[in-house]
């Protein structure tokens, strides 16, 4: 279950990323999130301008260090560096869309061996008017 808690804050803050730069068009879009073996995970989300004016932005624990935040020109980069935990994404956008490939190493306890988890997140914008889904 933990692993799905990362898979979802990466999609979570991949749209929010995206929305922050004011480079997504408002609407219903379908996302698509792979992570290892894992059956992909399909959700819809709304982006309204209301969400995309309001800047949103990941948020970073206080324990954590924003390391690169780079959303633009099509492309996106961030790192962030945690006590126990180190996530990296890069990707890239259009106005109706977004690639992005996820990276989280949590370390282990001990004598454990850090646990990795890699995703592949991809959303496209299946309507303007998130009433159509």
């Amino acid at each position: 279950m933990r692993n799905a808690s990362w898979i979802v804050l990466l999609s979570l803050v991949s749209a929010s990323a995206v929305a922050q730069e004011k480079t997504l068009e408002p609407g219903l879009y379908e996302v698509v999130t792979k992570s290892g073996k894992e059956p992909a995970n399909t959700a819809r989300i709304c982006l309204d301008a209301k969400d995309i004016v309001k800047s949103l932005s990941p948020e970073v624990d206080k324990n954590c260090k924003r390391d690169r935040s780079v959303v633009a020109g099509g492309k996106l980069d961030f790192a962030t560096t945690c006590p126990d935990t180190t996530m990296t994404m890069t990707g890239s956008y259009t106005p109706t869309g977004y690639v992005i490939n996820g990276k989280v190493v949590v370390k282990g306890n001990g004598d454990d061996d850090p646990m990795t988890i890699e995703s592949h997140i991809t959303a496209k914008r299946v309507a303007e008017s998130c009433k159509a889904g």
